[in-house]
């Protein structure tokens, strides 16, 4: 992924089904990615960001989400069909101040 990144792409995002599996942990991952984006965008004076899935029940999406935005994602993706519109609107209401992506990934 990152070598798309340095070589032209405006950002990446998470798979919709990918979110915490113990091969590639959410914080894990969100720290690598971010940094790795941080250093091209200082090298290539580019503004290049990262999605982040924060799907899950609604307790650990908000602390995904908190900790995706002290990471400085550039947005957020949960999907409807599992988790709701009133997810979504609550999302919206929290202090998160993020884009948030829709999937509608019902696998």
């Amino acid at each position: 992924m990152i070598p798309q990144i340095a070589e032209g792409a405006d950002y990446t995002i998470d798979d919709e089904l990918l979110v915490d599996p113990p091969t590639c942990p959410f914080k894990k991952r969100i720290e690598l990615v971010t940094s790795e984006i941080s250093k091209i965008n200082d090298k290539k004076g580019k503004n290049l960001f990262y999605v982040a899935n924060i799907n899950s029940d609604f307790e650990d999406m908000c602390v995904f989400a908190d900790f995706a935005k002290d990471h400085s994602v550039g947005g957020i993706m949960i999907n409807l069909l599992t988790n709701g519109f009133s997810a979504l609107a609550a999302l919206r209401r929290e202090k998160y101040q993020l884009p948030i992506l829709s999937k509608h990934v019902f696998s």
